[in-house]
């Protein structure tokens, strides 16, 4: 052929290459369709994985916060915080009265003894009204355990942390959450660089569990405040200086406006 020297159409080369190429087409084509069939077991049998790795650190967090509650008195080398605890009891509010309705008034005591939160074992000394942890814990607040110290309201979290972690039938859909328990001081109270306020609570557990479970610590966490299972149950808000007062104040309002679905029961 003109432009062409040496040219020469090999009529058996070409067959060769057209079954090569219609051959790799169509294994392609099969190996596309197997893959379309292969993926979602695949998918399905990934997220079976990743939510066993979510009950696996679920129950292990549980465990953990057991296991440190139990611990919380003097006599932990001889008893568990359950078998020696005499079942903490909360003065129940003042009811919100109605000017137009009768005031209710169930016992004498009522009508002599002053209503002082902040004694409470004055109060209890008379037949006034008292709460269980299980009946102040309904509904979906958060909750303030006010009283003089050694009035017990650390023990009264460490119970509390203890039931849910258990999965007290008493406590109701509270036991879907999972609790955290801490000490304030043991929260790095600045902000983070991303501003994330939970990370600095992501800090606190981390650096107390296993290392086995550091990894998937912060996915589950997050994912736990995000979706209403998260209860962070904080002790020592009492023990602080007004200056530090206002900065852990700032700080939990600042992680309850960017996770509204945590709950939080603290010591004031």
């Amino acid at each position: 052929m003109p432009g062409i020297p040496d040219f020469q159409f090999d009529l058996i080369s070409f067959a060769l290459g057209c079954i090569a190429a219609t051959g790799f087409w169509w294994l392609a084509a099969r190996a596309r369709s197997l893959s379309e069939k292969l993926k979602s077991p695949v998918k399905d049998r990934l997220e079976t994985i990743k939510q066993g790795n979510m009950i696996g650190i679920n129950r292990y967090l549980r465990q953990e916060m057991i296991q440190l509650t139990q611990q919380m008195h003097f006599a932990r080398d001889l008893f568990a915080l359950d078998e020696i605890l005499i079942p903490p009891r909360l003065l129940a509010p003042l009811p919100n009265l109605d000017p137009e309705k009768p005031i209710l008034i169930e016992t004498i005591a009522n009508q002599v003894i002053p209503y002082m939160p902040e004694w409470p074992e004055f109060s209890a000394q008379y037949s006034v009204p008292v709460l269980s942890l299980p009946q102040a814990m309904q509904g979906d607040g958060h909750v303030v355990l006010i009283g003089q110290p050694g009035s017990g309201r650390t023990v009264a979290l460490a119970h509390l942390t203890s039931q849910i972690a258990k999965r007290d039938s008493r406590y109701g859909g509270l036991v879907e959450y999972v609790p955290f328990f801490f000490h304030i001081l043991d929260v790095d109270l600045k902000p983070t660089k991303n501003e994330d306020p939970l990370d600095n609570i992501i800090a606190v557990i981390h650096a107390q569990v296993s290392v086995l479970f550091q990894a998937r610590l912060s996915r589950f966490m997050r994912s736990a405040a995000k979706n209403n299972r998260f209860i962070l149950i904080l002790d020592g808000l009492d023990e602080l200086p007004p200056e530090m007062l206002i900065t852990a104040t700032e700080y939990l309002h600042g992680l309850l406006e960017r996770y509204p679905h945590i709950r939080v029961i603290a010591t004031g």
